[in-house]
């Protein structure tokens, strides 16, 4: 990484640690909640998601679940991990979905935490994306669209953040398994466990519209 791009990022982590106070926010999505599948574009469709939420979403550049694959799949080939969409469904890291963002000027830059305080704090400013090992609890929101970090895990899984309720200290997320899965394809954790994710390998990264 260039010396001009890490003072970026140094620059952008300080912006949203300062920000924000934390309050309660619901950033309006303006896409339709995605599906996708049995293929592991989860991080494509998170990211896509991500744009098509206010303040990120712009008329006129109506991005769609084609775009989200397209997202996987050129990040495919920028990240760490052996192989590339297509032929080689191997998932892939929040990191390479924001470069590829980045890299077609969708967004400006972006900064990535691994703690509670600071992802909060970002998210009152914007949505972002966030990453962590999903596990068994997480399969199955209760009525109110919210889910326990408890259980073995099955993999990693990565989701759109959207929105904070600072009342019942619950962070609000949007999937990609359909609008029948959760609240009508959203959930929530409280923030207890969401940092308990975080601790547990997870990330949040937000962009610079």
């Amino acid at each position: 990484m260039a010396e001009t791009e890490r003072v970026r990022m140094r620059a952008e982590r300080r912006r949203l640690r300062m920000a924000a106070r934390i309050v309660s926010v619901r950033h309006e999505r303006r896409v339709p909640i995605f599906v996708q599948g049995a293929l592991g574009s989860c991080a494509g469709h998170a990211a896509v998601g991500m744009l098509g939420t206010d303040p990120f979403h712009a008329p006129g550049r109506e991005l769609g679940a084609e775009d989200a694959v397209a997202v996987y799949s050129a990040a495919t080939a920028l990240d760490d991990i052996e192989g590339a969409y297509p032929p080689d469904d191997t998932g892939t890291r929040g990191v390479a979905v924001m470069e590829v963002l980045k890299r077609r000027g969708w967004i400006s830059g972006y900064a990535r935490t691994r703690t509670l305080e600071r992802a909060l704090r970002a998210l009152v400013l914007v949505p972002g994306v966030t990453g962590f090992a999903w596990r068994a609890g997480c399969d199955t929101p209760d009525a109110s669209g919210r889910v326990r970090y408890t259980g073995a895990a099955s993999g990693g899984h990565q989701v759109a953040l959207v929105g904070l309720d600072a009342g019942r200290e619950l962070v609000w997320l949007a999937n990609s398994f359909g609008r029948a899965w959760g609240a009508h394809g959203y959930f929530c954790m409280s923030w207890r466990d969401y940092e308990t994710a975080l601790r547990d390998g997870g990330e949040a990264l937000f962009a610079t519209p």
